[in-house]
């Protein structure tokens, strides 16, 4: 069960939940994409490259005796334009428990920087919140000064006549 949190409520790493995504991502690296051979994310389907059919041949005569399993739901040495010939096995449960260390690694750097990501946006928001109640604030008070000057000049020039020569535009004729 994953908490959900709010855009902008920060969240600490919690060890019981970091706990859970190690064991939701080793739970999902056993079925997951293939990955090359090498691959910092393994996962129980590994995609093998080869140069040519016998060697293809030689490596899944190696594979196979070590109790791998043939992917049929790949293709299967299947060549494009500057592509090398590839197949994907399955692991079996004594190389994929090899795995399980690096899994869980990645995974923990992975919580780690999903954590770091919320935080990030977490602190945009309130800085942004911030930012508009205090330009709300500053321009309020700025319209209120200006108002102030408005209404302590419209009082300066009450009783005034204002003479309108025939040179000064107006704006309504008579």
């Amino acid at each position: 069960m994953t908490t959900t949190y709010a855009p902008d409520q920060f969240r600490k790493i919690l060890k019981s939940e970091k706990a859970e995504f190690i064991q939701a991502a080793l739970e999902r690296a056993k079925d997951a994409l293939p990955q090359h051979e090498g691959s910092r994310n393994p996962s129980g389907r590994t995609t093998f490259y080869v140069a040519s059919i016998p060697e293809a041949m030689i490596r899944w005569a190696e594979l196979s005796a070590d109790g791998w399993v043939l992917d049929s739901n790949s293709p299967i040495l299947e060549v494009g334009y500057q592509i090398p010939l590839a197949f994907t096995a399955i692991a079996p449960s004594h190389v994929f428990e090899t795995y399980l260390p690096l899994i869980a690694e990645r995974a923990e750097y992975d919580y780690e920087r999903e954590v770091e990501a919320h935080n990030k946006q977490a602190q945009k928001l309130k800085e942004r919140t911030e930012f508009i109640e205090s330009e709300f604030i500053r321009r309020e008070e700025e319209r209120k000064a200006k108002a102030l000057a408005e209404l302590a000049a419209e009082f300066d020039n009450r009783g005034r006549v204002q003479f309108i020569t025939e040179s000064d535009t107006q704006l309504h004729t008579r």
